[in-house]
């Protein structure tokens, strides 16, 4: 039973880091529908949920444990023991700590069913007491990610860091290109547009003669960059691969500079 994304986890991780790593990654494609139906019965909250066939779905950590059911439709379990084809109708009840990825091979309608003694119709609260953050688990797997890039390409991220975050050859930008270098919700400082820019527009110098501008020293790295260095080492220019608004932060893809540094 082959499930691509998962299959390319690095097996040496923690589970829940494989769950995070996964989390992340597919939060970097475009996104399957997934409608969810809240019922509230005496002393339960029920949340039915419908998955097309072909999604990789990873849930949220739960806090308690609750009651899983699989209405209709087949799908592939992934769990700390492996992968386990399972078909409709199936109810199983999980463990504190339960952390759901499945794999639909059909359409599938499925439950959970959670205690609710408190007959408390309030979803949101309801959803914040049920489940662990899901931020914390896309930030850890952005993490592992990045550490991955350096583990793939031999690099020892340890010794290439103070290259990168010495400022000493940095040199100011000769005018206003439209961006600025502001707190970044990736890492650090980062380069946040201050006007759009199109596909293949330039944005500003990266590095003129061996030295680094604003642009090539903070901007970051992402596995869907929106911007990409093009030009050699004593010539770099930031220019735009997709559309870019006022406001959101341009990104470039680290791993090709290393594979560009590799291959010289």
């Amino acid at each position: 039973m082959d499930v691509e994304q998962w299959d390319k986890v690095p097996e040496v991780l923690t589970w829940k880091e494989k769950v995070a790593y996964v989390a992340y990654q597919v939060s970097l494609m475009p996104q399957n529908e997934t409608p969810v139906e809240h019922i509230f019965a005496p002393g339960v909250y029920i949340r039915e949920m419908r998955i097309p066939a072909g999604t990789l779905f990873v849930g949220r950590g739960h806090f308690y444990g609750h009651t899983c059911q699989l209405v209709s439709g087949s799908l592939i379990l992934i769990s700390p023991n492996g992968k386990v084809r399972l078909d409709a109708p199936l109810q199983v009840n999980t463990t504190p700590g339960y952390h759901m990825v499945v794999y639909t091979i059909t359409d599938v309608l499925a439950r959970t069913i959670h205690p609710n003694v408190a007959e408390c119709r309030d979803v949101a609260g309801m959803t914040a007491d049920i489940f662990e953050s899901a931020e914390e688990v896309l930030k850890l797997g952005q993490q592992l990610h990045y550490r991955q890039m350096f583990i793939e390409r031999g690099v020892d991220e340890e010794k290439v860091r103070p290259f990168f975050e010495n400022d000493s050859d940095v040199i100011e930008f000769d005018k206003d290109y439209g961006v600025e270098i502001k707190e970044s919700p990736i890492s650090g400082k980062g380069v946040i547009a201050s006007k759009g820019f199109y596909p293949g527009e330039f944005i500003a110098p990266a590095m003129r003669a061996f030295k680094r501008t604003p642009a090539g020293r903070y901007t970051n790295h992402s596995f869907v960059p929106n911007a990409k260095f093009v030009g050699e080492r004593d010539h770099m220019d930031l220019v735009a691969t997709s559309r870019i608004l006022a406001g959101d932060e341009i990104t470039i893809d680290y791993r090709v500079l290393y594979d560009r540094r590799l291959a010289a």
